[in-house]
This record gives structure tokens, C-alpha cells and sequence, in this order.
């Protein structure tokens, strides 16, 4: 038996596909951000979700959905202004420290990773890409090399305005610094 929809969850599921469809992406490409924030959502969940007929969000979920979007969880919640500017970077390190934790990272082996390769912390600014390759990463919420490195081959190129030029641009600019995508989950 199917639980009826929470009406919390009715107006999360209606934000999230305000913001989806703002980005232009169908449902799959949500899902993939999704996994790669850590949590498991199929496409099929989250068009249930949008359309009202899912029962509950889980907070994993949510955070998820917020990670995923690049936007500050408060965004899904209606009456909750966005953060001002002075406030964005405070909103993105705090959606980055819940993508670890959902990833089940520790603060302290991501501050080793971090110290330990500090390429993962250079913005995309510094990887001198065209400005096509550069807009269209920065469209999706990639920032650094470390949003970029979570993301397969497929991931970059499935991203609007991502040609094979441009992917061949980001992968050369990863080889360079000793880096590449992340492989593709079995």
C-alpha cells in the first residue's frame, strides 16, 4: 500500500522540477548528479516526485536534490528566501561538506584529500578553457576541478553545449594536470 503524498513533499517535488526544467535537463541527468552526490534516486523516482505521487523525501534525498541542482537547500522549501550574495559561498561549502557526508566522507579524510592534492581546489577560472567550455561548466554548478572530477566522460559531454571539441578541450586540460573523469560505476 502506497502511502499518500505529504504536501511537503508535493511542494519539494514542484520545486525540484521548476529547477530541473530551468536547467533544461531531463530527469536521468538529475539522477546521475544525484548518485554523484550519493544518493541513489532513479529518474523514475524523481518524475514521481515532480508529479506529486511520491509518499516522502528522505533528508539523504533532499540534500541530495539540493547538492545536485547546485542550489541552497532552502531554495526547495517554499518561503524561505535564497541566500544573498554575501551568503553564497557560505550555502555552497555547506551543500560540499553535506555531499561528503552523504558520500560518507569524513571531515577529516576530506581535509587529507584536499591537503594531500591541492589540484582539486583550483577553480575552473585557472584551467584557461575556452569560453564556451568554460560557460557551460560553470551552467552546471562546476566550480572546481573537484566538481569536475566526480563527473564520467559521458556526465560532461551529456551537458548542454558540450561537443566532442569541448570534451576533448576538458579532458586534455585533466591530462595535463594528471587528472581525468571519474570512471564510469558498474
Amino acid at each position: 500500500m502506497t502511502r499518500a503524498p505529504d504536501p511537503l513533499t508535493k511542494i519539494i517535488g514542484a520545486q525540484v522540477r521548476r529547477y530541473r526544467t530551468e536547467r533544461g535537463w531531463p530527469a536521468w541527468i538529475l539522477s546521475r548528479r544525484c548518485r554523484a552526490a550519493g544518493v541513489l534516486i532513479s529518474d523514475q523516482a524523481l518524475l514521481s516526485l515532480e508529479r506529486g505521487d511520491r509518499g516522502n523525501v528522505t533528508v539523504a534525498e533532499f540534500l541530495a536534490l539540493a547538492v545536485a541542482l547546485d542550489i541552497h537547500p532552502a531554495n526547495l522549501l517554499p518561503g524561505y528566501p535564497a541566500p544573498p550574495d554575501a551568503r553564497l559561498a557560505a550555502a555552497r561549502r555547506l551543500t560540499t561538506e553535506l555531499s561528503r557526508i552523504l558520500a560518507g566522507v569524513t571531515p577529516d579524510e576530506a581535509a587529507e584529500a584536499e591537503a594531500a592534492d591541492p589540484r582539486l581546489t583550483l577553480a575552473i577560472e585557472d584551467l584557461n578553457l575556452t569560453t564556451r567550455s568554460y560557460n557551460c561548466l560553470r551552467r552546471e554548478g562546476i566550480r572546481t576541478v573537484a566538481d569536475l572530477v566526480i563527473l564520467t566522460e559521458e556526465d560532461v559531454h551529456d551537458i548542454r553545449n558540450v561537443g566532442d571539441g569541448a570534451l576533448r578541450e576538458i579532458r586534455q586540460k585533466l591530462t595535463d594536470m594528471g587528472l581525468a573523469f571519474a570512471t564510469q560505476a558498474a
